[in-house]
């Protein structure tokens, strides 16, 4: 048999067999543990062949594609959040040139003393400003951000730009005029209600300004002067309806013959006369309606401060401890005494001679005499008395009496 008849009849299985065998010129990829591990196992069915490893390695391309899409995704999706995290950080946090715009950029605190002079535990704030600075939305941040939630009492806004003039703060209002310092107690004297600029409404935080009297009487005589203005017109319009009307009676009896024109002419005359009369009190009437305004008395209570009164200065007390006093100061002088005849002299050459003529001796007798003297100032100390006084009511505005009217 040739070769060719042999390959001929090579039975189905070997042929099989062949067709499975891999092409060592194609590269494979690395397998994994498990891959090696099912490869070199005998398959069940070797008919077959590679088919069914290469649907399991499509599978696993696609899935593998798929997780790293959703890891791309949740990648980008954290990005996302996490710029606009740091966005809303940086757009929450305050700049330090917005924080050195504010009223209270330079403020300071201050506590009040009572009247003896101790600390209490109120305290103020106090600030320095330009006059222009302090506009109504500066003024409402200033006190609901920092002197309604720093608890102080009340709040002190000096003006740069004018000497001794500032804003003074509290739950009532926020005025504008001279500061007067109370030295005694380190605070402010409160302004009057004339130097109100802002109404406060602590429940809903807002500034509300208060309308000068002379625009408010410049209001209501503007109200009654169109009131005033609209009566006149409604005067005027009757006055010329009742003319229209007596005008037109006189036109028709003119143009009617003998009696008929005579009862036309009276009757013309008397519709007239009424129509003007009625046309007067409706005028009349409507004036004296539109004219009328309510009007109401608005009393002020009077506006008081305390003022510290000074009954005694302070003064420095000398207490003397030991008094001013000159000491004495001694000398001793030698005294020689002869023991036989009790001769004394100061001259010891002396009493040498005067003991060898009387055949004795002598003895030595010293004594003190004053010298001069040493002065001695006093010993004291001082003691401190402070200033006393009391407090005392001090009305700086009237009470008075309001008529508005509207």
């Amino acid at each position: 048999m040739t070769p060719d008849s042999k390959k001929n009849n090579t039975p189905e299985k070997d042929t099989a067999k062949t067709a499975t065998t891999p092409d060592p010129k194609v590269k494979a990829s690395k397998p994994t543990s498990d891959e090696s591990t099912k490869s070199n196992a005998v398959p069940k069915d070797s008919k077959k062949g590679l088919k069914a490893p290469k649907k399991k390695q499509s599978y696993k391309i696609v899935g593998g594609c798929v997780a790293a899409a959703l890891l791309v995704a949740c990648i980008g999706f954290a990005s996302c959040n996490a710029g606009g995290s740091s966005k809303a950080t940086a757009s929450a946090t305050p700049t330090a040139s917005a924080k050195a715009e504010t009223l209270y950029a330079n403020a300071k605190d201050v506590t009040l003393l009572d009247a003896n002079g101790k600390e209490t535990t109120d305290k103020i704030t106090v600030a320095t400003v330009k006059k222009a600075d302090a506009t109504q939305a500066s003024l409402k941040d200033w006190y609901f951000n920092y002197v309604v939630k720093g608890g102080y009492k009340y709040g002190i806004l000096k003006f740069s730009d004018e000497s001794g003039k500032g804003i003074y703060a509290d739950s009532t209002g926020i005025y504008e005029d001279e500061l007067k310092e109370d030295t005694a107690t380190k605070g402010y004297t409160k302004p009057a209600d004339s130097d109100l600029v802002y109404t406060i409404d602590t429940s809903k935080k807002t500034l509300t300004k208060k309308a000068s009297a002379s625009a408010s009487a410049e209001a209501s005589a503007s109200a009654g002067a169109d009131s005033t203005s609209d009566s006149g017109d409604t005067v005027s319009d009757n006055d010329s309806a009742s003319s229209n009307t007596a005008s037109d009676s006189g036109t028709g009896s003119s143009n009617t013959s003998g009696s008929t024109a005579s009862k036309s002419a009276s009757g013309t005359s008397n519709k007239s006369s009424n129509s003007s009369s009625s046309s007067g009190n409706s005028s009349s009437s409507n004036s004296s309606k539109t004219s009328t305004q309510t009007c109401r008395t608005v009393h002020h209570d009077a506006v008081t401060t305390q003022q510290w009164v000074q009954d005694s200065a302070a003064w420095d007390e000398t207490v003397v401890d030991q008094a001013a006093y000159d000491e004495p100061i001694y000398t001793w002088m030698p005294r020689f005494v002869c023991k036989a005849c009790g001769y004394t002299t100061d001259d010891i050459q002396d009493i040498g001679e005067h003991c060898f003529k009387e055949g004795s001796t002598y003895y030595n007798d010293p004594y003190q005499v004053q010298s001069g003297t040493q002065h001695h100032d006093a010993v004291t100390h001082v003691v401190h008395h402070d200033a006393t006084g009391h407090y005392e009511t001090v009305v700086t505005q009237a009470a008075y009496d309001e008529t508005v009217c509207g």
